[in-house]
Protein backbone atom coordinates (compact mmCIF):
# COMPACT_ATOMS: atom_id res chain seq x y z
CA UNK A 1 0.00 0.00 0.00
CA UNK A 2 1.06 3.36 -0.77
CA UNK A 3 -0.38 6.76 0.49
CA UNK A 4 1.21 9.92 -1.17
CA UNK A 5 -0.81 13.44 -0.38
CA UNK A 6 -0.68 16.98 -0.84
CA UNK A 7 -0.28 19.17 2.08
CA UNK A 8 -1.86 22.33 2.68
CA UNK A 9 -0.81 24.51 5.51
CA UNK A 10 -3.07 23.51 7.82
CA UNK A 11 -4.15 20.43 6.86
CA UNK A 12 -4.35 17.29 3.86
CA UNK A 13 -4.99 18.55 0.97
CA UNK A 14 -5.67 15.15 -0.91
CA UNK A 15 -4.66 11.89 -1.03
CA UNK A 16 -3.69 8.86 -3.92
CA UNK A 17 -4.15 5.52 -2.77
CA UNK A 18 -2.39 3.09 -4.42
CA UNK A 19 -3.01 -0.93 -3.82
CA UNK A 20 -4.32 -0.31 -0.80
CA UNK A 21 -5.67 -2.90 1.38
CA UNK A 22 -8.98 -2.02 2.48
CA UNK A 23 -9.10 -4.06 5.70
CA UNK A 24 -6.81 -5.31 8.24
CA UNK A 25 -3.33 -4.95 7.66
CA UNK A 26 -2.72 -8.38 9.10
CA UNK A 27 -4.96 -9.85 6.96
CA UNK A 28 -3.62 -8.39 3.90
CA UNK A 29 -0.03 -10.15 5.02
CA UNK A 30 -1.78 -13.24 4.58
CA UNK A 31 -3.85 -12.82 1.75
CA UNK A 32 -0.10 -11.32 -0.22
CA UNK A 33 1.63 -13.92 0.72
CA UNK A 34 -1.02 -17.06 0.28
CA UNK A 35 -1.15 -15.57 -3.23
CA UNK A 36 2.15 -15.93 -3.94
CA UNK A 37 2.52 -19.74 -2.71
CA UNK A 38 -0.67 -20.37 -4.80
CA UNK A 39 1.17 -19.18 -7.49
CA UNK A 40 4.25 -20.84 -7.08
CA UNK A 41 2.62 -24.03 -6.97
CA UNK A 42 2.91 -24.88 -3.11
CA UNK A 43 0.67 -27.56 -1.92
CA UNK A 44 -2.65 -26.99 0.01
CA UNK A 45 -1.56 -28.85 2.75
CA UNK A 46 1.70 -26.96 2.68
CA UNK A 47 0.08 -23.57 2.40
CA UNK A 48 -2.50 -25.04 5.37
CA UNK A 49 0.46 -25.44 7.56
CA UNK A 50 1.67 -21.46 6.94
CA UNK A 51 -1.73 -20.35 7.95
CA UNK A 52 -1.35 -22.39 10.62
CA UNK A 53 2.08 -20.60 11.77
CA UNK A 54 0.35 -17.36 11.11
CA UNK A 55 -2.39 -18.48 13.70
CA UNK A 56 0.47 -18.69 16.40
CA UNK A 57 2.39 -15.82 15.18
CA UNK A 58 -0.49 -13.57 16.03
CA UNK A 59 -1.32 -15.08 19.19
CA UNK A 60 2.21 -14.54 20.22
CA UNK A 61 2.01 -11.01 18.99
CA UNK A 62 -0.99 -10.01 20.88
CA UNK A 63 0.36 -11.61 24.09
CA UNK A 64 3.93 -11.73 24.11
CA UNK A 65 4.25 -14.98 25.15
CA UNK A 66 4.21 -18.76 23.72
CA UNK A 67 7.66 -17.57 21.47
CA UNK A 68 9.72 -20.85 21.94
CA UNK A 69 6.51 -22.58 21.16
CA UNK A 70 6.31 -20.83 18.04
CA UNK A 71 9.95 -20.75 17.25
CA UNK A 72 9.58 -25.23 17.47
CA UNK A 73 7.20 -24.94 15.05
CA UNK A 74 8.15 -22.44 12.35
CA UNK A 75 11.45 -24.40 12.64
CA UNK A 76 9.66 -27.82 11.99
CA UNK A 77 10.85 -29.93 9.02
CA UNK A 78 7.01 -29.65 7.96
CA UNK A 79 7.57 -25.71 7.40
CA UNK A 80 10.61 -26.12 5.77
CA UNK A 81 9.61 -25.59 2.43
CA UNK A 82 7.54 -22.30 3.53
CA UNK A 83 9.80 -21.23 5.73
CA UNK A 84 12.78 -20.87 3.38
CA UNK A 85 10.29 -18.95 0.34
CA UNK A 86 9.04 -16.83 2.78
CA UNK A 87 11.66 -15.57 5.24
CA UNK A 88 15.20 -14.76 4.55
CA UNK A 89 17.62 -16.78 5.30
CA UNK A 90 14.72 -19.49 6.66
CA UNK A 91 14.83 -18.61 10.15
CA UNK A 92 12.52 -16.76 12.49
CA UNK A 93 13.93 -13.68 13.40
CA UNK A 94 14.76 -13.20 17.16
CA UNK A 95 11.81 -11.42 19.21
CA UNK A 96 13.60 -8.02 19.71
CA UNK A 97 13.41 -8.20 15.65
CA UNK A 98 12.12 -4.91 14.27
CA UNK A 99 9.53 -7.14 11.99
CA UNK A 100 8.26 -8.30 14.96
CA UNK A 101 8.08 -5.02 16.81
CA UNK A 102 6.38 -3.43 14.41
CA UNK A 103 3.68 -6.41 14.17
CA UNK A 104 3.44 -5.70 17.89
CA UNK A 105 2.67 -2.19 17.10
CA UNK A 106 0.36 -2.69 13.87
CA UNK A 107 -1.32 -6.02 13.82
CA UNK A 108 -5.11 -4.32 14.10
CA UNK A 109 -4.30 -1.34 11.95
CA UNK A 110 -7.10 -1.15 9.56
CA UNK A 111 -7.74 0.92 6.54
CA UNK A 112 -11.94 0.57 7.31
CA UNK A 113 -11.20 2.74 10.38
CA UNK A 114 -9.08 5.65 8.65
CA UNK A 115 -10.57 6.71 5.93
CA UNK A 116 -14.07 7.64 7.38
CA UNK A 117 -11.74 10.20 8.76
CA UNK A 118 -10.33 11.72 6.06
CA UNK A 119 -12.07 14.75 5.10
CA UNK A 120 -9.68 15.48 2.10
CA UNK A 121 -10.53 13.80 -1.42
CA UNK A 122 -8.63 10.75 -2.45
CA UNK A 123 -8.09 8.83 -5.26
CA UNK A 124 -7.81 4.92 -5.12
CA UNK A 125 -6.12 2.69 -7.45
CA UNK A 126 -5.92 -0.73 -7.90
CA UNK A 127 -4.83 -3.27 -11.07
CA UNK A 128 -7.35 -5.99 -11.87
CA UNK A 129 -4.23 -8.30 -11.71
CA UNK A 130 -3.02 -7.53 -8.88
CA UNK A 131 -2.52 -10.68 -6.33
CA UNK A 132 -1.21 -8.97 -3.79
CA UNK A 133 -4.69 -7.28 -2.70
CA UNK A 134 -8.00 -8.65 -3.71
CA UNK A 135 -8.74 -5.67 -6.23
CA UNK A 136 -12.25 -5.16 -6.95
CA UNK A 137 -13.10 -6.01 -3.14
CA UNK A 138 -10.89 -3.12 -2.39
CA UNK A 139 -12.30 -0.73 -4.81
CA UNK A 140 -15.85 -1.58 -3.39
CA UNK A 141 -14.70 -0.82 0.72
CA UNK A 142 -13.25 1.70 -0.32
CA UNK A 143 -16.18 3.74 -2.38
CA UNK A 144 -18.34 2.99 0.67
CA UNK A 145 -15.82 3.81 2.99
CA UNK A 146 -14.32 7.60 1.69
CA UNK A 147 -15.78 10.53 3.29
CA UNK A 148 -15.17 13.47 0.68
CA UNK A 149 -17.29 13.38 -2.73
CA UNK A 150 -14.72 13.82 -5.04
CA UNK A 151 -13.27 10.95 -4.03
CA UNK A 152 -12.54 8.67 -6.40
CA UNK A 153 -11.88 4.48 -7.02
CA UNK A 154 -10.53 3.26 -10.09
CA UNK A 155 -9.71 0.04 -11.32
CA UNK A 156 -6.69 -0.40 -14.04
CA UNK A 157 -7.17 -2.86 -16.50
CA UNK A 158 -4.49 -5.38 -17.06
CA UNK A 159 -2.30 -4.02 -13.90
CA UNK A 160 -0.63 -6.03 -11.18
CA UNK A 161 0.20 -4.78 -7.25
CA UNK A 162 2.66 -2.08 -9.10
CA UNK A 163 0.41 -0.67 -11.32
CA UNK A 164 2.61 -2.29 -14.39
CA UNK A 165 1.19 -2.95 -17.32
CA UNK A 166 0.83 -6.94 -17.05
CA UNK A 167 0.01 -8.66 -20.33
CA UNK A 168 0.41 -12.23 -18.85
CA UNK A 169 -2.79 -13.72 -18.31
CA UNK A 170 -4.19 -13.95 -14.47
CA UNK A 171 -2.79 -11.81 -11.61
CA UNK A 172 0.48 -11.31 -10.76
CA UNK A 173 3.54 -9.59 -11.29
CA UNK A 174 4.45 -8.38 -14.76
CA UNK A 175 7.87 -9.22 -15.35
CA UNK A 176 10.91 -6.90 -14.37
CA UNK A 177 12.48 -6.72 -17.76
CA UNK A 178 11.12 -3.90 -19.62
CA UNK A 179 8.04 -3.68 -17.04
CA UNK A 180 6.57 0.50 -17.55
CA UNK A 181 3.98 1.68 -15.63
CA UNK A 182 -0.04 1.31 -17.01
CA UNK A 183 -0.57 4.21 -18.98
CA UNK A 184 -3.99 4.12 -17.72
CA UNK A 185 -2.65 4.77 -14.17
CA UNK A 186 -0.65 7.73 -15.03
CA UNK A 187 -3.67 8.75 -17.20
CA UNK A 188 -6.12 8.34 -14.07
CA UNK A 189 -4.02 10.47 -11.92
CA UNK A 190 -3.66 13.39 -14.01
CA UNK A 191 -7.30 13.07 -15.04
CA UNK A 192 -8.39 13.16 -11.69
CA UNK A 193 -6.12 15.73 -10.34
CA UNK A 194 -7.34 18.12 -12.71
CA UNK A 195 -10.74 17.95 -12.01
CA UNK A 196 -10.78 18.03 -8.34
CA UNK A 197 -7.78 20.22 -7.75
CA UNK A 198 -10.08 23.67 -9.18
CA UNK A 199 -13.14 22.32 -7.63
CA UNK A 200 -12.91 24.14 -4.08
CA UNK A 201 -16.42 22.45 -3.31
CA UNK A 202 -13.90 19.31 -3.13
CA UNK A 203 -12.06 21.54 -0.11
CA UNK A 204 -14.60 22.89 2.29
CA UNK A 205 -13.78 22.16 6.13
Amino acid sequence: MALASGEGKQYLSFGVLASGYIGKLWKQDEYRFVSTMKREGFEKSEVQNYRNGRRLMEAYLRSGKGFAELKAVIMSPALGKVRRFLVKGGKLPPEEHPLLQFWKLNIDFDLREILPKIEAPILGVWGSKDDGVPPRQALKTFNKKVKNSCSQGVLIQNADHGLYYRKETGPGWAPKEGRLLSRDYTKSIKTWLKKTLVNRACFKK
